[in-house]
């Protein structure tokens, strides 16, 4: 078995708000929905995809986690080639990030924004490859 490709799957009580996000701010395209009122949907960017299914159940903590994973549910770490220049696009673009990259130890330089339904997205770029 060869893995081709991992989607994750967010949940949002309003995907359309969540796709917005994802598209304006984040960079992403709408590849497409389903359902009237948005039931599903799926973004992406540089070939790879995050779906998003409408939930009606309360979340485990709705709104951004500013930066904690364990206020909440979870969330998607994204690697790039460049996290210096992906955080400024993302800036740019408006969204809200929890402050600018920084190497860490385990080997990632990265920074995180925090999406509004209570996911950190996080982008980061291998140490050994920015040298």
């Amino acid at each position: 078995m060869k893995i081709q490709q991992l989607c994750p799957i967010l949940v949002a009580h309003q995907v359309d708000a969540a796709v917005r996000y994802y598209v304006e701010r984040l960079g992403f395209t709408l590849l497409g929905t389903m359902g009237a009122p948005t039931e599903y949907a799926i973004v992406e960017r540089d070939g790879f995809a995050i779906h998003f299914k409408r939930i009606d159940e309360p979340l485990v903590a709705d709104g951004a986690f500013r930066g904690n994973l364990n206020e909440g549910k979870g969330g998607v770490y994204i690697t790039v080639a460049d996290v210096d220049a992906v955080a400024t696009e993302l800036v740019t673009r408006g969204a809200i990030a929890g402050g600018a990259p920084e190497d860490k130890d385990y080997g990632m330089r990265d920074f995180w924004v925090a999406d509004p339904f209570g996911y950190v997205v996080c982008f980061g770029s291998r140490l050994a490859e920015k040298e």
